[in-house]
């Protein structure tokens, strides 16, 4: 396909594209695209009049950040309300919550990343603790495997619960949605949904 095929078939995807799938796709699934496929998505964004903002997400996803940017980005979701208890009394973090639960031979097994103030996170893993040890260990074969990674799980991410800086969990959360923190940077009331 010629140079010029290429980007009028690009033009024509995002051009289809609605401005919430046009958005959506800007601030999660623009990660590696090409130059043309940037150029072309920022004309479609200027085109549109979606901002510049949408722009600088894009731009975000399509860059190799320091340690320090990533910092940055996470302590912009730090200062938000916690999505659980709703307090500022302490910077939010990341952490896994696992669960194990069986029936006999169903074994169901779960883990979510959360963001949360330390507080509820160490609440929402001693609760996912108590259920697996409670509900995990009775499928066979799977449960008292599944019930095992689960107990590790929820122990290895409680140790950083209560880190002074944001942990391995949080910039992980952070570089996943980083387009969309670049874009609602100002915008609190976005990015706690976007933590919710």
């Amino acid at each position: 396909m010629s140079a010029g095929l290429n980007r009028e078939f690009i033009e024509e995807h995002y051009r289809q594209m609605g401005d919430e799938e046009l958005l959506r796709a800007v601030t999660k699934d623009a990660n590696g695209l090409t130059p043309v496929a940037i150029e072309v998505i920022e004309g479609e964004l200027g085109r549109r009049k979606l901002g510049a903002q949408a722009s600088k997400g894009l731009a975000a996803q399509n860059k190799q950040h320091t340690m320090a940017e990533i910092d940055a980005y996470c302590e912009l979701l730090q200062k938000l309300p916690c999505p659980v208890c709703g307090q500022t009394l302490h910077k939010l973090n990341g952490g896994s919550v696992a669960v194990a639960a069986s029936f006999l031979v169903a074994t169901s097994y779960s883990v979510d990343n959360i963001i949360a103030c330390p507080n509820c996170l160490d609440e929402l893993s001693n609760k996912a603790q108590a259920k697996t040890a409670l509900l995990g260990w009775w499928g066979i074969p799977w449960g008292p495997v599944r019930t095992a990674q689960a107990f590790d799980i929820n122990r290895q991410s409680k140790r950083l619960h209560h880190a002074p800086g944001p942990n391995k969990y949080l910039r992980g959360f952070t570089l996943n949605h980083i387009g969309e923190v670049e874009m609602y940077r100002d915008n609190p009331e976005k990015l706690s949904s976007l933590i919710a």
